[in-house]
């Protein structure tokens, strides 16, 4: 139990860091880093097929067309998701993306309700209302809905339901994911000129620190869910449910210490409101667990 914690805790937290890694990445096109990313993560799990003894339940997984269908779905989410967050948080709006992740457990008891038809409770109820008029409020201060929040939050809650519906491990699941994407990553490098055969022109024009910088996102990418999966398998569901707030509470104190993105204060109330809902929401969860 106790280890299965800390597992949480140093995964949440590396989620939490991220913008500082991807802050590094500034001065590379976020689609860019993208494929980077997909590429360098494919690589980083590709010995662990191999490792973990994956192979014959991968090569069950290529065979069955729902469950392929399901992870290139899954594929397309979590490329979204990753894309839109190294967007946001290199164009100066890393609070959105903290508010993003702050919100995704609630959308979460929203896709409950309409989509599983999970009844309500009042708690849960009033914890939904308060985020919504959160969300009025920061509409209020900036002129326009946090739309990149709302489409992190979106893309990571469809990308939890493909998995519900098709429960490949985690994994496994993300090789294949990658490797879905590993193509469409590779043409696209190809085109911006990032490598051809037997070229790397834009490459050579990196420094050997963001060559490395760039190479480190497979590992950024794997090991927090590497350490997330182990945690997973040791801890209750409604305890990993409340480490989660780690990970958004890590990207706002970036955000606002490390990048110093100006808070306004219909900002600070919407900010304010979301903990108070996701306080409200987290002691329904372990009452009613």
């Amino acid at each position: 139990m106790r280890y299965g914690l800390l597992l949480a805790i140093f995964a949440y937290t590396l989620w939490g860091m991220m913008p500082l890694y991807f802050r590094l990445l500034q001065s590379i096109p976020a689609l860019e880093v993208l494929a980077y990313r997909a590429l360098f993560s494919f690589l980083v799990l590709l010995p662990l097929l191999f490792f973990r003894k994956n192979l014959i339940e991968f090569g069950k997984q290529c065979c069955n067309l729902r469950s392929l269908g399901l992870l290139a779905l899954g594929a397309l989410l979590i490329g979204m998701n990753w894309g839109f967050f190294i967007y946001v948080v290199n164009n100066d709006m890393a609070l959105q993306a903290s508010l993003g992740y702050y919100i995704n457990p609630l959308v979460n008891v929203m896709v409950g309700l309409f989509i599983f038809k999970e009844r309500f409770r009042k708690t849960q109820w009033l914890a939904v209302t308060i985020a919504a008029f959160a969300v009025v409020l920061f509409a209020l201060e900036v002129g326009t809905l946090p739309y990149w929040s709302f489409i992190l939050a979106f893309s990571f809650a469809g990308y939890g339901i493909v998995h519900r519906y098709n429960p490949t491990r985690s994994t496994l699941a993300l090789f294949i994911e990658t490797l879905i994407m590993l193509p469409v990553a590779l043409l696209f490098l190809s085109y911006v000129g990032s490598f051809s055969v037997g070229s790397f022109s834009k490459l050579e024009t990196y420094s050997t620190s963001l060559i490395a910088t760039i190479a480190l996102s497979g590992l950024v990418t794997v090991v927090p869910l590497l350490l997330f999966s182990g945690a997973a398998r040791r801890i209750p569901f409604s305890t990993l449910g409340l480490c989660q707030y780690i990970s958004p509470t890590g990207q706002f104190l970036c955000a606002v210490l490390v990048f110093q993105e100006p808070m306004l204060p219909l900002q600070w109330a919407c900010f304010i409101l979301i903990w108070i809902a996701l306080v409200l929401l987290s002691y329904d969860t372990v009452k009613n667990t």
